[in-house]
């Protein structure tokens, strides 16, 4: 995010190893300094970046090492999410990093994290087995549910509000799905309450198995004509056989609301990191952007209902509403992650010309507000904690 906010520490310490945050914690006892601590400084807003006081920077901290025989993996903070997928892959095994390759896994896991098949593999937190902490007053402990229960609950969740330093991750590793496929319709504008409904039908029936969301923003190029926005259903499957996704992707596919649509990809196959290429370079970094969800169980088409007009003057062609459909999992509550609902919609305000602060910054209140009328909550992990 190139709206890098006006907040400068005093110190930034760069660690690349356990002994050098015991250093530093141990310095900021001594000269009385407060510590914020930055993973990987993927965060949109910025939030490691404080004012006054120690930056402890763990970016160069990126060993990564997998365990096949045990399906096991250990991370330190900066290790991104594609580079974990590449190494898990090359025994068969993967874990459920974030749809951004990008994403370092510190962030997502102590956020509790929404990653590759959420809906049956469980939020990327509940995936840890234990934690390497470093504590304010300087004591160098292992977490897990056996021993530490109580902090082990907190890291997995509580983000950068976290009052400990994580400088090692022990993870559980899933066998790796060999036939990810994906089906995705392009709906009209006016057809965007139809896309809705279709989401709002589907999202508790499809397999947990399927990553089922939809979009609202500009269309390209080739679609514009009288289309000021376009929606897009798109379902993603995790499955062993181009058989098995095929079956699983069939309620959408089969459904008749997706003969309204103007384009489509029916059943494409494509691999895991073969998706996550593709969703990276729809990501690229060098933008302004402001970035806002809610947690909700109000029905899609209700919530949305209007979004559709507002992001037809949106400034940016850039700016979209993104739906992601949730099957409330069983395992979050033994952790601090708070998994609030049936959709979380984001609403992403993109530009690129600084000149476009102001308007887009109206723009994305305004839209905000529109979504704000349903929630029940925030997902923290990608909201702005000096905004809240």
């Amino acid at each position: 995010n190139r709206m890098i906010p006006e907040r400068r520490p005093d110190l930034i310490v760069m660690a690349k190893s356990q002994a050098d945050v015991v250093s530093t914690l141990r310095f900021s006892r001594e000269q009385k300094r407060q510590v914020a601590v930055r993973g990987g400084g993927h965060n949109w807003c910025a939030s490691a970046l404080r004012s006054t006081g120690v930056l402890l920077d763990l970016s160069q901290m990126r060993s990564l090492s997998i365990d096949a025989e045990s399906g096991t993996a250990i991370i330190e903070p900066a290790v991104r999410g594609m580079e974990l997928i590449d190494a898990a892959a090359e025994h068969d095994l993967m874990f459920p990093v974030a749809h951004c390759p990008t994403v370092t896994l510190s962030g997502l896991l102590l956020n509790g994290g929404n990653g590759l098949n959420y809906n049956r593999l469980g939020n990327a937190a509940s995936n840890i087995l234990s934690i390497d902490l470093v504590l304010a007053d300087g004591r160098e402990l292992t977490v897990s549910k056996e021993k530490h229960a109580n902090l082990f609950w907190a890291a997995r969740g509580a983000g950068p509000g976290f009052f400990a330093v994580a400088t090692r991750y022990h993870l559980k590793l899933y066998p790796l799905p060999k036939a990810v496929t994906m089906s995705a319709y392009v709906f009209p504008g006016a057809a965007t309450a139809t896309a809705s409904d279709l989401v709002e039908t589907l999202s508790a029936k499809m397999s947990p198995d399927v990553c089922l969301m939809m979009s609202i923003g500009a269309p390209p190029a080739e679609l514009v004509g009288s289309n000021d926005t376009i929606a897009v259903v798109s379902a993603i499957a995790y499955a062993d056989t181009a058989a098995d996704a095929k079956a699983i992707l069939k309620p959408l596919n089969a459904d008749p609301k997706v003969g309204e649509a103007i384009s489509k990809v029916v059943n494409a196959p494509t691999g895991l990191q073969s998706f996550l290429g593709a969703l990276g370079a729809t990501l690229p970094g060098g933008h302004r952007a402001l970035i806002d969800n809610v947690w909700s169980n109000v029905p899609l088409g209700k919530m949305i209902a209007d979004s559709p007009a507002h992001y037809a003057n949106a400034p940016s062609s850039k700016s979209h509403i993104l739906a992601i459909c949730f099957h409330l999992p069983s395992n979050s509550d033994e952790t601090s992650y708070s998994w609030l609902g049936r959709y979380l919609v984001y609403n992403n305000t993109v530009w690129t010309d600084e000149a476009d602060d102001e308007a887009n910054r109206a723009w994305h209140s305004t839209a905000t507000s529109l979504l704000d009328l349903h929630k029940i909550g925030r997902y923290a992990g990608e909201t702005d904690p000096v905004s809240y």
